[in-house]
């Protein structure tokens, strides 16, 4: 496999290096912007490899799929340019660039908690008195005998408001893509993937 282009590693270390200075190297919040500026760096790295596969099979250049990655890729190095100025400013004032990281990294934050409620909780409360396969964890109408489980009204209410809370983040992306696209900078995808034990 053809290597990564030496630009593309070392811009994708020093915006890693830019996320640390802007937030004043805060573990916690580092680790946080970094989660969210990592997708479009692999987006970015899937584009190079295509090309670079391109390139290697010797297709020819003035076909229009590598023209529009061609395009894809030189507007992204633009707003990773863009950006990098952002996380400067953010590092060397306490204006409005910082105040935009800080939201970043909670929103990150606050989003990782919502998601870990919201898709990996189980069906039933734990209690340590019963054992790993005990059956009120698998049926949930046999849990709500035993209270383990929300039932009727209540059930439908949590039901509404998770619906309610995915539409909310919905249109929260959709602000931030509005963003981007007017000010040309990248300000990260917020998501959330479980660790596995």
């Amino acid at each position: 496999m053809i290597p990564l282009p030496p630009h593309f590693t070392s811009l994708y270390r020093l915006c890693l290096r830019a996320t640390s200075a802007s937030v004043l190297h805060q573990s916690f919040a580092t680790k946080t912007l970094r989660t969210l500026v990592k997708p479009s760096f692999r987006e970015a790295a899937k584009i190079i490899r295509q090309l670079q596969d391109a390139q290697a099979k010797a297709i020819n250049d003035h076909d229009a799929a590598i023209k529009a990655k061609e395009k894809w890729l030189e507007e992204w190095n633009e707003r990773a340019d863009n950006t990098l100025s952002l996380l400067l400013n953010s590092a060397t004032s306490r204006g409005l660039a910082n105040n935009l990281t800080r939201n970043l990294v909670r929103l990150q934050a606050h989003y990782r908690v919502w998601a870990e409620r919201r898709y990996y909780t189980s069906r039933g409360q734990w209690d340590p008195s019963l054992p790993p396969n005990d059956r009120r964890y698998q049926d949930p109408s046999f849990a709500a005998q035993f209270n383990l489980v929300k039932s009727g009204n209540k059930r439908e209410n949590i039901l509404r408001q998770q619906d309610i809370t995915d539409a909310a983040w919905g249109a929260l992306g959709e602000v931030v893509k509005m963003a981007e696209g007017r000010d040309r900078v990248s300000l990260g995808r917020v998501n959330y993937h479980r660790r596995r034990a």
